[in-house]
């Protein structure tokens, strides 16, 4: 999947920068047309049900009502003309045909505006689409929904650029073929969504297990649903012309609302996902459902608002749909892989306020320097302007301080807990309930599920106290491989081998240079990384309670007998 990924995603790359700068090029006729058939394949009306009095068509002569012929060869520069492009059609009149020649326009006004931001957001979120792919391919931790994650990712991006085409071609047939492109790439998208959701996250409801199975066919029902009429259009057959009447926008509308058993898969997530998993399944299954939920929307609007009064302000809302729909499947994998992104954007944040609060200050000692000290001497303002230089130190270190407090004060308030819990942990006359307090804080401080403290007897380490759902094991051998790498280092380190499918933080509990036992925290909540700052206020509460319980020990002091031979 990684060779994959880049193959593809090298592909895509260039075409969406190349789309993000090219013109509109998709012709603007001002009408919507409702198509009627009669007994034969051809004649094959079209009736005039919505005109832009501003339009092209309007000023071909065309009004609302009227009944016209199109030929089989004008069909494809009738769906998806150039501006410049034109099309002969007989307008049925007072019995006669009279033959008009439309002339495909460029948009204007706010349309053009519509027009030009759909076809920019497409090549965006088709490079950021790509870029996504890449990172998730080559960092997602777990391989096999990686996979899946990558390929969702790369689907969206090509949707994404088959999008930008239909608007920016240079052909009228590479439009009209983009145009199929974005009804397969559809079907694809919504089958893999279903089928990840199938899988991800565990302890998947009825409701995830029967669309994961059902998700190959919803997916080609998306396909087909707008892609046969439209099909059918080209066909010089009576029976492919009436299934094109009868349908007409209706295989749009069905595409868009199997959008809803996406719906159903996002909630059935979102009420029975593990602790663990809560989350990331609340960014996945939020995004989604959001983003599912425009696109059904947009079914409903394109039906009544499209075709019938030819308003297109809703086309953006499939690829702010595509947009959301990566977003939500590459945040949470990687806002635990690559860095805390909470931190990342939130420190961000603190220094652009910074930032301006520093610029605000200058600007305003300016405009009081001009104000105040007119007709002074020179060298008191230069006095003025030096003493607050000198001072945008102090004001940074004063507003940072300020804002880092406000913004980060759960986290903060939680270290604190800690760092303080290990300086009480010497007056301590009771093992047990040292250990439990030590590990409620733990538990409670960073927001972590899973907390257990083991402490060595004989030749193992068995589990003595315990807060939130513990995945682990009630003892360790003295060999297994946590305990061989724990009592060879007896450093702090991250590891698979505790058990289960989680990431474990684990922390080592030392006393007079002997592992006397050890603490195992699971994944935080929010599945981001253990920090620095964390892991040391975590691994300081650790040693403190090791020392705490091996002096106990000696003593007998309501403590627990520990084996203190060489670990």
């Amino acid at each position: 999947m990684k060779a994959f990924s880049v193959v593809f995603a090298a592909i895509g790359i260039p075409l969406a920068l190349i789309l993000l700068f090219a013109p509109v090029t998709w012709g603007y006729g001002g009408i919507t047309v409702r198509w009627v058939t009669g007994k034969t394949a051809d004649p094959g009306f079209g009736q005039v049900r919505n005109i832009d009095p501003a339009g092209p068509s309007a000023r071909a002569g065309l009004h609302v009502g009227d009944k016209f012929l199109l030929d089989y060869g004008n069909r494809v520069t009738w769906n998806s003309g150039r501006a410049g492009d034109s099309v002969p059609i007989r307008v049925l009149r007072n019995g006669t045909y009279r033959t008009v020649r439309v002339v495909w326009g460029p948009f204007t006004s706010m349309l053009a505006e519509v027009e030009q931001w759909r076809k920019t957001g497409y090549a965006i979120t088709a490079l950021l689409a790509f870029v996504l792919a890449l990172l998730v391919g080559f960092r997602a931790r777990e391989s096999r929904l990686g996979s899946i994650a990558t390929f969702v990712l790369l689907a969206l991006g090509w949707r994404a650029i088959a999008g930008a085409t239909t608007l920016a071609a240079t052909t009228t047939g590479l439009s009209e073929g983009a145009q199929y492109a974005v009804w397969f790439t559809d079907g694809v998208i919504l089958s893999a969504m279903l089928f990840l959701l199938g899988t991800f996250p565990p302890n998947a409801g009825i409701v995830r297990r029967v669309l994961r199975y059902a998700a190959i066919p919803a997916g080609v029902i998306a396909w087909l649903a707008p892609t046969a009429p439209y099909a059918a259009f080209y066909l010089p057959f009576a029976f492919a012309q009436q299934f094109r009447t009868q349908v007409a926008n209706n295989g749009i509308l069905l595409a868009s609302l199997l959008q809803l058993l996406l719906v159903a898969a996002c909630v059935d997530a979102l009420v029975r996902a593990p602790v663990l998993y809560r989350a990331a399944t609340r960014w996945l299954a939020g995004s989604w459902l959001l983003a599912a939920l425009l696109m059904a929307a947009y079914g409903v609007a394109y039906d009544l608002l499209v075709g019938t009064f030819g308003f297109h302000s809703v086309d953006p809302l499939p690829f702010v749909a595509s947009l959301l729909f990566a977003f939500g499947i590459s945040y949470p994998i990687l806002r635990h892989r690559l860095t805390d992104l909470n931190i990342f954007v939130t420190r961000a944040t603190v220094y652009g306020v910074v930032l301006l609060v520093i610029v605000a200050l200058f600007v305003l000692a300016e405009w009081l320097v001009g104000r105040l000290f007119e007709h002074a001497p020179q060298f008191v303002a230069l006095l003025i302007v030096l003493a607050l230089g000198i001072s945008v130190r102090w004001i940074h270190a004063f507003v940072e301080s300020r804002l880092t407090a406000i913004v980060f004060h759960k986290r903060i308030a939680g270290l604190n807990d800690i760092k303080r819990v290990a300086r009480e942990a010497d007056i301590a006359t009771d093992s047990h309930s040292l250990m439990q307090v030590a590990s409620t804080t733990m538990h409670r401080g960073l927001d972590i599920p899973a907390v257990a403290i083991y402490l060595r007897d004989g030749n193992e380490y068995v589990m003595l106290r315990a807060a939130g759902e513990v995945p682990w094991p009630e003892a360790f051998d003295m060999n297994s491989a946590l305990l061989l790498r724990l009592r060879r280092w007896k450093e702090p380190f991250e590891t698979l081998d505790a058990g289960g499918d989680h990431h474990t933080l684990v922390l080592p509990m030392n006393a007079r240079g002997e592992l006397v036992g050890f603490v195992c925290c699971g994944p935080k909540a929010d599945r981001t990384a253990y920090l620095a700052d964390e892991i040391d206020g975590l691994q300081y509460l650790a040693t403190e309670v090791g020392v705490a319980c091996a002096w106990l020990s000696q003593r007998g002091l309501h403590g627990v007998d520990l084996a203190l031979s060489p670990g």
